[in-house]
């Protein structure tokens, strides 16, 4: 009888295992995610746009990447899906590269991700929420504008998102994901705007006085809960338009440190409310690289994480990483339980690059 119950058992797991490999197959083509972060072509004439998606996707395909981070603007977005008079906001929208993208990639074997960012880099020149609402702008604790920061603390502001984002999903059915780009603030002390003061006022009772800083630790939590909203409603709204879309995000490493940013990726990958998140690692260092990721996976759990990495980066351009260290860093993020890698950004890439990345791809796909 405990033999049966043994075999019972492994059969079980073995059935769970295998279960769960194929839903990994399923969220990514092969069980792996090799995604390359890149921003839309730039040229306002149709066919030069066309004719850059042709070498970018011909580039992509040549790394070996089957996916796409695509960044799109806010002011963007908004053209597109509006049409109309609406199409003057963005010089590009009048022929849509951010969907030629998605089509084309599609044909190639490539998914395409929007990468978005309802909180930050909101400059008025590609934030339409800025152009039409500068009094949205979020208050850091020393009173200052940021003008490049939204306060998504407001319930307007959120449901504005909401809307613009249901609209792209509505627009783009090849979609592959909406990857909510670092949620939250730049730094941990937001907002102090007059709605932000009501809010936190009349969630604790308490008043915000002369000495900011004595509060900023609610300030964070509400930042958290507001920024966890946002999220939940984003995932209902994306199942219910487009159960196949897959919703992440990104941020730090290891201790979940961002939360006081309202980036709070550990509790939305234990609720489910994420498919995957992407720790970015910028180092040169393969094994702080690895350490990091590791870290990053016990605070996910089950959640699937796809590890991030720059070919180069502010802190070393124009220095690009050697061959050696980017094979170490891929293979580094997959023996730390990584479903794959996303490299920012292809700007960075020279020709080399792309055919040291279908090498890598190679090596781990035999």
């Amino acid at each position: 009888m405990k033999n049966l119950c043994a075999v019972f058992l492994c059969l079980t797991a073995v059935t769970l295992l295998s279960a769960r490999a194929d839903e990994e197959k399923q969220m990514f083509p092969g069980g792996q995610l090799r995604a390359l972060w890149c921003a839309p072509p730039s040229e306002t004439d149709e066919a030069a746009g066309m004719a850059k998606i042709d070498e970018m996707l011909n580039r992509v395909v040549s790394g070996g990447f089957n996916a796409l981070f695509l960044w799109g603007t806010s002011n963007y977005l908004w053209a597109v899906t509006e049409g109309g008079d609406e199409l003057k906001e963005a010089p590009t929208a009048h022929y849509d590269p951010f969907g030629k993208l998605i089509e084309k990639g599609k044909q190639r074997g490539v998914a395409v991700h929007l990468w978005y960012s309802p909180w930050i880099y909101k400059s008025a020149e590609r934030s339409i929420e800025m152009r039409r609402h500068p009094e949205w702008s979020a208050v850091d604790i020393e009173g200052k504008i940021d003008y490049d920061g939204i306060c998504l603390n407001r319930p307007e502001i959120r449901q504005f998102e909401l809307d613009l984002l249901t609209k792209v999903i509505r627009r783009y059915p090849d979609l592959a994901g909406i990857h909510i780009e670092e949620p939250g603030y730049n730094w941990g002390e937001y907002c102090y705007c007059d709605r932000c003061r009501a809010i936190f006022q009349s969630l604790t009772g308490i008043e915000v006085g002369e000495d900011k800083t004595a509060v900023l630790e609610q300030i964070r939590n509400i930042n958290a809960a507001m920024s966890t909203d946002f999220m939940i409603r984003l995932r209902a709204v994306m199942k219910e338009e487009n159960p196949n879309l897959l919703l992440s995000t990104n941020g730090c490493a290891g201790a979940n440190s961002d939360w006081k940013l309202g980036r709070d990726w550990t509790s939305w990958s234990m609720r489910g409310y994420i498919d995957f998140y992407v720790p970015q690692i910028y180092t040169k260092d393969i094994e702080a690289f690895k350490q990091a990721a590791v870290k990053t996976k016990q605070r996910l759990g089950d959640c699937v994480m796809v590890p991030g990495f720059a070919i180069s980066w502010s802190g070393i351009y124009p220095e690009r990483l050697s061959k050696e260290t980017l094979e170490g860093l891929v293979a580094a993020a997959l023996q730390a339980d990584g479903k794959g890698y996303v490299v920012f950004h292809y700007d960075h890439f020279e020709p080399i690059h792309f055919e040291t990345f279908d090498e890598i791809r190679r090596n781990n796909n035999p």
